[in-house]
């Protein structure tokens, strides 16, 4: 199964449909967003334009939780909690958190497989004992050039992509 995982949407409503129609492509099934929303409207905007389950966590630049809340309650295939989700997807355990000092404190404690975060805009990879955190880097273009990320659960393989160059595409 292919997941694609996004983070720190910022409302870039471009970016974020790039993104979307980039991983449905490549057959995405599943997505992770790794929190940083901001307004329900992004919400909005991921639930119409991907059918599949998407599992969301809050982030610290999410200003608009009463309309978050509303989006949750009518899109039955967002799956959202505020601090972290852990899901388990054809064997493999993953945890989604925001925060990069949660990312490593859930994977200590927890010890999945992966554990994705966001906050930092900037993508990075490393192993803390058996787990691998990951982060996709952002989608808002800020601090860092905007990207996203495909696993899959086949093969253990992750790719990350630059908008900029699916844009070119």
């Amino acid at each position: 199964m292919k997941i694609g995982i996004i983070s720190d949407t910022h409302d870039n409503e471009p970016n974020t449909l790039l993104a979307l129609h980039y991983l449905k492509e490549q057959g995405c099934e599943v997505l992770f967003h790794c929190g940083d929303l901001a307004h329900s409207d992004t919400l909005e905007l991921i639930a119409q334009n991907f059918f599949n389950p998407v599992y969301i966590v809050g982030g610290n630049a999410d200003l608009d939780e009463k309309g978050i809340a509303k989006v949750v309650e009518e899109s039955p295939n967002i799956i959202y909690n505020k601090n972290y989700i852990e899901k388990v997807i054809d064997t493999i355990s993953f945890v989604i958190v925001h925060k990069d000092l949660d990312a490593k404190l859930l994977a200590t404690k927890l010890s999945p497989d992966y554990v994705f975060y966001g906050h930092t805009h900037k993508p990075w990879k490393e192993k803390i004992g058996k787990t691998t955190i990951v982060n996709p880097g952002n989608i808002c273009d800020t601090r860092f050039p905007a990207t996203c990320a495909l696993f899959d659960t086949n093969t253990h393989g992750l790719e990350l992509f630059q908008l900029e160059q699916l844009r070119r595409k």
